[in-house]
């Protein structure tokens, strides 16, 4: 219900893109923790958790199993469901890769789909020497995740007050 009242005054909302598919413990347990971080920090701004939409909480049922096709029709639905329905809402992208993960096809496809369609988009990449050059088809590229925090902290109290609902001069700026 926190995420609603916020929405309900803002329209600033995050879509948070991580590799799923081959994390591993360690790499789920470094993911959970950046997150409840992100979505706390909106409590210091408007003492409210920062709205996110992660995928984690809202995916398909897709395991071994399930007959072929089921898991199948699943995974298409994931796909369609975050670049063309989660993706368009947000106004923030947020990809987070853990220290010592591969790069991900799923947020490479997330990522490029937020930038060209106009959102803010932030990737936070900890211990990664060699960047793709389609890394780069992000706002910014992080490789320490305090200096993520330290600067979306002041994103974030700018544009929730920019996406504030029945702020007039919103389009002005």
């Amino acid at each position: 219900t926190e995420i609603i009242d916020c929405l309900l005054d803002n329209e600033f909302l995050i879509y948070f893109s991580m590799p799923m598919t081959d994390a591993d413990n360690q790499a789920n347990k470094k993911i959970s923790e950046f997150y409840e971080r992100l979505f706390n920090q909106g409590r210091s701004i408007n003492g409210l958790p920062t709205p996110i939409v992660d995928p984690r909480t809202i995916d398909l049922e897709s395991e071994q199993g399930l007959p072929l096709r089921i898991r199948e029709v699943n995974e298409d639905q994931t796909v369609h469901r975050d670049l063309n329905w989660y993706i368009p809402q947000a106004t923030h992208i947020v990809a987070y890769y853990p220290p010592n993960t591969d790069i991900s096809l799923g947020v490479s496809h997330e990522v490029i789909r937020g930038y060209e369609s106009g959102k803010s988009v932030y990737v936070v990449c900890p211990e990664r020497k060699r960047m793709s050059p389609f890394m780069r088809k992000s706002n910014r590229i992080f490789q320490d995740e305090e200096e993520f925090f330290d600067f979306f902290k002041q994103e974030m109290k700018a544009k929730m007050d920019f996406f504030k609902r029945g702020n007039i001069n919103q389009w002005d700026s």
